[in-house]
């Protein structure tokens, strides 16, 4: 259960359970602040979990990782999997983590800063400020996964495969030039929240 909001993957009966016991989804050691600071170089979402995991059924995370320990994320992601791996869920499931890659990583280019609008109190884009790019920040629907493509083909191809092994009733639908997205902050499940109501 997330922000009120049971998964749309659990049974009748876990969502029973989710909305009778809603303060208790999971048991174990609580992640610490520094477990939920999420990617390092991640201003954009300032630190959203959609960023770094996704409970994607009961007893199941997904979480962003890099095998490169000169990577920033790497020791969040290793700090992440020790927590998820020691941690059991509401009915004392341990927790199954499945491992998926960080493309690149990705940086923003001269011309991509220069072509990014900057008005108010936007954040300002500097060429070289790394891109949150994230696989994990996905959406699900109504029998599909939407989620990003950033032109990494292997880590692309990966993600899709991940993906439709982990939801094989959906249809994986990629977005391909997802890029566009992060450059300008957030990913494919930031865009899909709540918009606020104009007066």
């Amino acid at each position: 259960m997330f922000g009120g909001k049971c998964s749309p993957l659990l049974g009748k009966r876990e969502r029973k359970q989710a909305v009778a016991a809603p303060h208790e989804p999971v048991t174990g050691e609580a992640p610490s602040s520094r477990h939920l600071q999420v990617f390092e170089w991640d201003d954009d979402t300032n630190g959203h979990i959609d960023n770094m995991c996704c409970f994607a059924k009961p007893g199941l995370v997904l979480l962003s990782w890099t095998d490169d320990e000169s990577d920033p994320q790497y020791e969040r992601s290793v700090e992440a999997l020790s927590v998820l791996s020691n941690t059991t869920d509401a009915n004392n499931r341990k927790i199954e983590v499945v491992k998926l890659h960080v493309p690149g990583p990705l940086y923003m280019t001269d011309e991509e800063a220069a072509g990014v609008i900057q008005e108010g109190g936007a954040k300002p884009r500097e060429p070289g400020t790394r891109l949150a790019a994230s696989y994990v920040n996905f959406y699900i629907s109504n029998g599909g996964i939407i989620t990003p493509q950033f032109g990494d083909e292997k880590r692309d191809a990966e993600a899709v495969r991940v993906l439709s092994e982990t939801f094989p009733h959906y249809k994986v639908v990629k977005i391909e030039g997802a890029r566009e997205i992060v450059l300008a902050g957030g990913n494919i499940h930031c865009i899909t929240q709540q918009q606020p109501a104009m007066k």
